[in-house]
């Protein structure tokens, strides 16, 4: 009996787990989607990372969302994977970039989202009560500007010596960057510079870092720095990305202004949103005809620019079976079963909410 009770009890807490990483998952990811403005946009979060610190964590969500907004994320993953595939340390190219990706958003993403800059502050006084130790013991030019990046973040300035002072000016113009190509320019020489001085001379600048063709990046085994699981998606992704020739729509004038207080968005971006309605509440069960027909009937006004959609909901006509999903038909079970322990008593509050209701 002991043990029934006890593989019971585990259970329900393997359960609450689950049901925990659903949803900060889920959460997770709406901010990201709602900085970077695109709700198909796909990259892995640290969940684990949220127990430790969840500035951290938000503040990663954030500044991928917002780099994936003003730059493209893609450009930049290609360069990095070219990189390491010519024999670059990850460790050390990793760092570099996330430090100039910081910097690339930190101006535009804190201009239209003032509560970010709490958001980061609270972050990199985490990192830095974290990685101190680590960084202040390599005593390497990195570690010591990225304690100079998060003192500067945290105080609104920093203490170095004249050397990372420089490194540091440079860093911080990465602010004023515009362009991916600038911001991986600027990855590039920094890492040929302090991490490994000799990579330009064995082989090559950044010219002939990116014209690794990507039928080498396919031949090449990638398990050393991706598990199992890891490197099969992240392949995937990378050879969809590559058999793609076409870049990232640019928003055009016509799509940025508004008129009459609406806020005028392209086709695409509307069918994105529609999309991602579908995928966490369900397929309407009405055609597109008829709920058309409605949303110019009922949204009027002030409501002018919202549609309405009507749905029996994702248990009953889910697109696909994501987390949304998974997380809804969970609760629907367990409140069946709690219908059902308790059929009675529930009968009775219907029937009582009924005669409420007719009077």
């Amino acid at each position: 009996m002991d043990e029934k009770v006890n593989e019971m009890e585990g259970a329900q807490e393997n359960y609450a787990q689950q049901e925990y990483r659903y949803e900060l998952e889920n959460r997770m990811k709406n901010l990201l989607w709602t900085v970077s403005g695109d709700y198909e946009l796909d990259v892995q979060l640290d969940l684990d990372s949220f127990q430790r610190s969840k500035y951290i964590s938000l503040y990663d969500a954030v500044k991928q969302g917002a780099f994936a907004r003003y730059f493209s994320k893609d450009d930049l993953g290609l360069y990095l994977v070219k990189k390491l595939y010519l024999g670059a340390d990850e460790h050390t190219l990793t760092t570099l970039a996330q430090m100039c990706v910081d910097q690339a958003v930190v101006k535009k993403v804190t201009e239209e989202r003032k509560g970010v800059i709490s958001l980061r502050r609270k972050a990199f006084e985490d990192i830095l009560e974290r990685d101190f130790d680590h960084l202040a013991k390599e005593g390497h030019l990195i570690g010591k500007m990225k304690i100079a990046m998060l003192q500067e973040g945290i105080d609104g300035k920093y203490m170095a010596q004249k050397r990372v002072q420089e490194q540091m000016e440079e860093l911080f113009g990465v602010k004023d960057m515009t362009d991916t190509l600038e911001v991986i320019r600027q990855i590039d020489r920094f890492y040929n510079r302090l991490a490994d001085p000799d990579f330009e001379a064995e082989h090559g600048g950044l010219e002939q870092v990116l014209s690794v063709s990507a039928e080498d990046l396919k031949k090449f085994n990638w398990q050393d720095f991706l598990d199992e699981t890891a490197a099969e998606a992240s392949l995937e992704q990378m050879m969809r990305q590559m058999n793609s020739n076409l870049p990232d729509t640019e928003e055009t004038e016509e799509e940025k202004r508004t008129r009459l207080g609406k806020i005028l968005i392209s086709e695409e971006a509307a069918q994105k949103m529609y999309a991602y309605t579908e995928q966490h509440f369900g397929r309407s069960y009405m055609s597109e005809l008829e709920q058309e027909r409605l949303n110019r009937r009922l949204c009027r006004g002030v409501h002018a620019d919202c549609k309405l959609f009507f749905t029996d909901g994702i248990i009953r006509n889910y697109v696909r079976e994501n987390n949304t999903y998974v997380l809804a038909r969970r609760t629907w079970e367990m409140n069946r079963r709690f219908y059902r322990q308790n059929a009675r008593v529930s009968r009775h509050n219907i029937s009582a909410l009924g005669d409420i209701l007719k009077r």
